[in-house]
């Protein structure tokens, strides 16, 4: 039971450090967040090994505790991506100032649809996973591994079709 508490005080110090930090704008770029996540995992994992080679944790145990991080890590990520707001969360960001069109509302998902896109097609490129030629967009060959990883989870997971 230690290692499954250790896990719950490791995580619960993380989502302090979590608060403390996410009013400095350190942890704002879906980068940072993940980082943020998957660096204090290893770093758990590693301890984990450590006790687990030291004999001061069982292995169900250790199972345990990393279990626990990677329920906290995952559900912590999807909310966070969920916050960040898609069509729904800005259309109700936006109702809540009173009451619109639906051109004026159509208008609006519209501009949020354009920023969606310019923001991937820049963090794409920012990880050379794109090149842009003229008013085209190519994959480069890290672009067509990643393309070839992603079909192979979908492929993997049964997902037939887009979203």
């Amino acid at each position: 039971m230690s290692g499954i508490l250790a896990a719950v005080a490791w995580c619960g110090v993380h989502f302090v450090i979590f608060l403390v930090q996410r009013g400095t704008g350190a942890l704002n770029r879906e980068r940072a967040i993940f980082l943020f996540h998957a660096i204090p995992f290893a770093l758990f994992l590693m301890l984990l090994v450590a006790a687990l080679a030291a004999g001061w944790l069982s292995f169900d145990h250790a199972a345990g505790a990393l279990s626990v991080h990677g329920i906290y890590s995952l559900t912590f990520l999807e909310f966070w991506s969920l916050a960040q707001g898609g069509y729904t969360v800005s259309l109700l960001r936006l109702l809540l100032a009173g009451p619109m069109t639906e051109a004026a509302v159509l208008h609006e998902l519209r501009l949020i649809g354009e920023k969606k896109r310019q923001d991937r097609l820049l963090a794409l490129q920012d990880r050379n996973l794109i090149r842009r030629i003229d008013d085209s967009v190519v994959l480069t060959k890290r672009g067509r591994f990643a393309a070839r990883v992603v079909l192979l989870l979908r492929w993997l997971a049964n997902m037939r079709g887009a979203g």
